[in-house]
């Protein structure tokens, strides 16, 4: 083999591996959807996942505001309504309740730094972009509520991982499908991702309803 060959045959293997740590092992694709909606005029996007077969979760900035139905779009193109059934602008999470939904509901596992993962944000027209991750370090995060005001703290995950706009809302799965957490604020200068923590999510699952009022808009 010559030497060019063999850098091609290198090159080659070097893409063909970077493309593989970047997919799941496991199946998402019933588990996780994209959200469309209007709010003041301006469309708002993010992702979400399935906590019951017809029931998502996804972050409450994502909806401020909403006051229409919202689109729900799975990754194999059905397009769905939804509504929102609770609204924690403090905590930012928010559940939608979507009618006809038969999704396949997400298990929780607690996170363990220096394990690896995948985000599962949900892009354009519902195709699955799945971001790698790396558990850095469980955090308190002390940051204002979605319209920046106040003082709020609940417990973290910081991961190594570059998101895009749209990634709002994700679940944060690690290696074997599980979920550790929610996707919610980025450093881009560092490719750092924030997500809330699995212990909360289920609190606030098992907990009576919030309100169902997205309150104003974001500027």
């Amino acid at each position: 083999m010559s030497l060019v060959a063999g850098k091609r045959l290198v090159l080659a293997l070097t893409i063909s591996m970077l493309a593989a740590s970047c997919s799941p092992a496991v199946d998402i694709q019933d588990s996780v959807a994209r959200i469309e909606a209007t709010a003041c005029n301006r469309a708002t996007v993010g992702s979400a996942f399935a906590v019951e077969t017809d029931l998502l979760m996804t972050n409450a900035h994502v909806l401020a505001g909403v006051e229409s139905d919202i689109g729900v779009v799975t990754p194999d193109g059905e397009i769905h309504t939804g509504v929102v059934e609770a609204f924690d602008p403090l905590l930012d999470i928010a559940l939608v309740r979507v009618a006809g939904l038969d999704a396949v509901p997400v298990t929780f596992a607690a996170s363990i730094v220096g394990d690896v993962g995948f985000i599962g944000a949900v892009v354009k027209d519902g195709v699955v972009t799945p971001v790698s991750h790396t558990v850095l370090r469980h955090i308190v995060a002390n940051s204002g509520d979605i319209y920046d005001q106040g003082v709020v703290s609940r417990p973290a995950v910081e991961l190594r991982a570059a998101i895009d706009p749209g990634t709002s809302g994700a679940a944060v799965f690690d290696e074997l499908g599980r979920v550790i957490g929610l996707a919610f604020a980025e450093n881009r200068n560092d490719d750092i991702t924030y997500a809330i923590g699995q212990e909360l999510l289920a609190d606030f699952l098992a907990e009576p309803r919030a309100s169902s009022d997205t309150g104003r808009c974001r500027r």
